[in-house]
């Protein structure tokens, strides 16, 4: 029998479709009025954390509401440290030359001469990862051609290797040089930055108003309201309303067969999860890394017997995809349910799967029985 798609229930917070993903839901403390560490706790405590703002437009979007007040925190704050390795190694060696002036936050690349150069964080490049060693087996290096962001290399490292790479003396510089020689300039590790988010994201975006940040003031809070949702530093001693994020991912570490897995996301959350970008595909790979799962999830991913098309559980169209070799499974062959790798050479793909095996499986939105 074919199963019938249902439709998600629209959250009642305001759901960004900006990166990072459609997951992710702002709150704001309505009509409460904190410091910034005061709001840093409220957040934790009720969502996830204060907001990250990772863009022009995702600041657009979840700032442009009149809130009663023009301003809220947003979650950056001065940090201990304006220069760091990204695996928190502290920075003892370095062979950048003067930033020249130029505005923070900026990355390292390591060019083929060994030396090192500060350019911005949101160049593409390639990068080097590292392993982390054991006694049997040393610290090792691994270069990956592919080009991203600085960022967007830190979240590729955690996930399949250990981090990216630091360094702390000029024979381990010479092993990196060595191992990159094939693709200069490449990122290594290092960011300068005077601010860090709240939550530890990387989001090297800034949206400072003429004057700011300044030397002395140490939280940020962002307008409301307006066309421009500028940031101003402020005594984190100061009061107002607070921005908080919350991402709706929800990981059930039960086993159910596919149409089992789509009740009870139905009848406790707003529905079977979806993958609608590549930013939700990234969001959803970090949260099944911290989740340490082994084999095939349950996506909200059912292909039509009659048509053959593949098409997600609230109805929509498979626009994006990621699917294991590259093509979605075709009927005769198919199954038609699918599901994410959580391990494996194929590791965060997509699969048709059997419908009536037993997986854990991943719902979204709002918890709606308070369990």
């Amino acid at each position: 029998m074919v199963m019938p798609f249902f439709l998600l229930v629209l959250s009642a917070a305001l759901c960004t479709s900006a990166f990072p993903s459609h997951y992710r839901c702002t709150f704001f403390t309505k009509n409460k009025y904190m410091t910034w560490t005061a709001a840093q706790a409220y957040c934790r405590e009720n969502h996830a954390d204060l907001a990250t703002v990772y863009s022009q437009e995702e600041a657009e979007r979840i700032l442009n509401i009149e809130t009663g007040d023009p301003s809220v925190w947003i979650g950056l704050r001065r940090s201990n440290s304006s220069v760091k390795w990204s695996n928190g190694v502290r920075v003892n060696y370095t062979k950048n030359k003067a930033d020249d002036g130029r505005k923070e936050p900026f990355c390292t690349t390591m060019k083929a001469d060994g030396d090192w150069e500060n350019v911005n964080c949101t160049l593409e490049r390639p990068f080097m990862c590292y392993n982390k060693g054991d006694g049997d087996h040393p610290l090792s290096y691994t270069l990956i051609k592919q080009k991203r962001s600085w960022c967007e290399a830190q979240r590729f490292c955690r996930l399949h290797h250990t981090d990216l790479v630091s360094i702390s003396s000029s024979t381990q510089n010479d092993a990196v040089k060595e191992e990159g020689r094939s693709s200069n300039p490449f990122w290594i590790g290092l960011i300068h930055t005077d601010w860090e988010w709240s939550d530890g994201a990387c989001s090297t975006f800034r949206n400072w108003r003429t004057g700011n940040p300044g030397e002395v003031k140490d939280c940020v809070k962002a307008s409301t309201g307006q066309n421009y949702h500028t940031w101003v530093a402020s005594d984190c001693t100061s009061e107002f309303q607070a921005l908080c994020y919350k991402d709706e991912i929800h990981v059930i570490k039960s086993t159910k067969t596919w149409e089992s897995a789509l009740d009870y996301c139905n009848q406790n959350y707003e529905g079977f999860l979806r993958i609608e970008s590549p930013q939700d595909q990234r969001r959803l790979e970090e949260e099944l890394h911290k989740s340490n799962l082994s084999g095939p999830v349950w996506l909200g991913l059912r292909q039509s017997r009659l048509f053959g098309f593949w098409i997600w559980a609230n109805g929509m169209n498979v626009g994006w995809s990621n699917w294991e070799g590259g093509s979605q499974p075709e009927q005769p062959l198919s199954h038609i349910c699918g599901a994410i790798a959580t391990s494996g050479p194929g590791k965060f793909k997509w699969s048709d799967q059997n419908c009536l095996s037993k997986s854990y499986f991943l719902c979204e939105g709002r918890n709606v029985t308070g369990l």
